[in-house]
């Protein structure tokens, strides 16, 4: 849905945004090294029991960038751990409270933008995306490693911050409201309900734009596509005119991606629908729309393994 609002953020403003979110391979060799101690990159999750770690590629799962941390939270699910528990794994992995945070992953920036939202919503404002991840690492020749950097414990806090996630009760008030924009990060495949595409439910929550995170993103350097691209495709969904925004997918981490990329363009009101379509289907009582869309984007982007 969308509401007659000031879309996209002003340039500058946007720009700041995306400073303050986003680094490149070049920032992160340049402190690799004298400044170690006070950068910690960190891995992406894998579906299942709160793993964070790398995803095989063509190299070994073992091989990563120097210094790297792979992180595990001991979470039941996918879904976002309590501030207890984030703040004893971030702790246990060497996180301090004056540490920049480096997330980085091997999807087209989709599960470091998932531990970045983590992070960011628990109040420490210094975390950023490796934009491009691996992919981006290795096309500009960065070391990598297979070894595990030692870890001293350290004091990081978590301060849960309001205005980073949506619950099931204003999701279904925003299918009824005009001034906020309901932005599926499911496949398309999902998103339609016409397939079973991954273990999360297939279908749409009624009045969701389909915006799938990896078509926000160079399908070869697995950056985020450049400023103009982003505003183009995010303000066809309307997500830029309106108010307020929330992102759902199957179980959070497609959804962390669309929003990281809202923020990027300086939109203030972006929240996650934690839960998605598992939590909302798992209800038996909402309503739930299956059916093709015409017009509907079936790109391989569009189409490929959903969160």
């Amino acid at each position: 849905m969308s509401a007659s609002a000031p879309a996209p953020a002003p340039r500058d403003a946007a720009a700041a945004a995306r400073a303050a979110m986003l680094v490149d391979a070049a920032w992160l060799a340049a402190r690799l090294g004298d400044h170690y101690d006070d950068v910690v990159p960190y891995v992406q999750p894998t579906p299942g029991p709160g793993v964070f770690e790398p995803i095989a590629a063509t190299t070994p799962v073992d091989t990563k960038l120097p210094a790297v941390r792979p992180f595990t939270y001991d979470a039941p699910s996918s879904y976002r751990p309590d501030a207890a528990r984030l703040e004893r794994s971030l702790r246990a992995h060497g996180v301090s409270r004056d540490h920049t945070i480096v997330v980085y992953d091997r999807d087209h920036n989709i599960w470091a933008a998932r531990l970045w939202w983590l992070i960011r919503a628990h109040g420490h404002a210094d975390v950023v995306v490796l934009d491009g991840g691996w992919r981006a690492w290795t096309l500009a020749a960065g070391p990598v490693t297979r070894e595990v950097a030692p870890v001293t414990p350290g004091d990081f806090a978590a301060r849960p911050e309001p205005g980073w996630w949506a619950e099931r009760a204003e999701v279904l008030a925003a299918t009824r409201d005009e001034a906020t924009c309901l932005l599926s990060a499911q496949t398309s495949v999902q998103y339609e309900g016409l397939a079973a595409a991954s273990a999360s439910p297939g279908g749409r929550i009624p009045g969701s734009v389909n915006v799938h995170a990896r078509t926000l993103t160079d399908p070869d350097t697995q950056r985020f596509l450049a400023r103009p691209a982003l505003v183009e495709r995010l303000d066809a969904a309307g997500a830029l005119r309106a108010p307020h925004a929330i992102a759902y997918c199957g179980a959070g981490i497609a959804a962390a991606g669309t929003a990281f990329a809202l923020r990027l363009l300086g939109a203030a009101d972006v929240r996650v629908f934690d839960g998605g379509m598992s939590e909302w289907v798992a209800a038996g009582d909402l309503p739930v729309e299956r059916g093709a869309v015409p017009g509907l984007e079936h790109t391989a982007a569009s189409r490929g393994a959903d969160g």
